[in-house]
């Protein structure tokens, strides 16, 4: 019994020793670990800052959990830039901050930022001027389509003259190139008629308007006619065509100009319609003469005809 006695208390004793031993070891590796922890921590960050301050990959792995994946943290190359920016955030601080909107945002979140960012109220409250040369390519209903458009899409009144700017500046340059494009049709028009009739442009253009005048008693439809020839940039051919049908009618009369209603005149009618044409101001005095020689002319040489006509249509009679 006292060998038992004896042999427990020993393995108490002994148990007790090892557990101390244990408790030491476990206290010496703990120490150990924070050790190594902190030597792993310094060793890293060392790793992650290059000599000129340079910010390598992997310093993000240093950072808590919470706060690693930050897309921010991207934009911070070196040392000053991360100092830079902490500063400039807190120099920010108090000031009035808005956050731009996302998917998630709420309405009251949108609205503020689009008040922030300068978009008017309503889509009716940009300003855009038209220039008067372009006036006639752009009416109210397109210009409301634009102005919803660009409020629809947030534009403040900065962004909106830019690109109403643009928008003049293009259609100024395509009415330009049209214009270019009529003037040189009508160039290459009147080279080739006066190629062919060997007539001056503006006697057939007397000729054609005379025409009309002659042929056209409704004053209204007659300035529509003279307005549709005179716009056209082909109307070189237009101008011969009319001055020949004057011709040809006049020539059919037997030289004898039409009267009213395509009647022929009377040598009474046709000295009273030279008269008239003498009465034209300022023939008599000589004043179109000066101003105006070619109108003289052809005016001269109408009335002139008129009498011999009428001259002529009396010693036949």
């Amino acid at each position: 019994m006292p060998e038992e006695g004896t042999q427990t208390a020993g393995g108490e004793a002994q148990a007790g020793a090892e557990g101390q031993a244990a408790s030491s070891s476990e206290s010496q590796a703990q120490a150990e670990s924070q050790v190594a922890q902190t030597e792993t921590a310094t060793i890293n960050f060392h790793k992650v800052i290059g000599q000129d301050g340079k910010i390598l990959e992997g310093f993000k792995n240093l950072l808590p959990e919470e706060i690693r994946h930050e897309l921010t943290l991207d934009t911070y190359g070196d040392i000053p830039e991360l100092v830079k920016q902490h500063l400039g955030l807190t120099k920010m601080t108090g000031k009035d901050k808005v956050v731009v909107p996302t998917e998630t945002s709420s309405q009251i979140e949108k609205d503020a930022f689009r008040k922030a960012w300068g978009v008017p109220p309503n889509s009716a409250d940009y300003k855009m001027d038209v220039p008067e040369e372009t006036k006639e390519y752009f009416d109210e209903t397109l210009m409301g389509t634009a102005r919803e458009l660009f409020h629809g899409i947030s534009l403040n009144q900065e962004q909106v003259d830019a690109l109403w700017k643009f928008e003049q500046a293009r259609v100024a340059q395509a009415v330009k190139e049209i214009e270019d494009s009529e003037d040189a049709e009508y160039e290459e028009a009147e080279k080739t008629i006066l190629a062919e009739s060997g007539e001056a442009l503006e006697d057939q253009k007397h000729l054609a308007n005379k025409l009309i005048a002659d042929e056209c008693p409704d004053e209204e439809k007659r300035a529509k006619l003279v307005e549709a020839i005179n716009d056209n940039n082909l109307r070189p051919y237009l101008f011969n065509f009319l001055a020949g049908i004057q011709r040809k009618y006049r020539e059919s009369h037997d030289g004898i100009p039409a009267g009213e209603q395509g009647q022929s005149m009377t040598p009474g009618m046709m000295e009273s319609k030279a008269k008239e044409l003498q009465a034209t101001p300022g023939y008599m005095d000589g004043t179109m003469k000066n101003n105006n020689p070619e109108g003289y002319k052809r005016l001269t040489d109408e009335i002139t005809g008129l009498f011999n006509r009428a001259s002529r249509t009396v010693k036949t009679k």
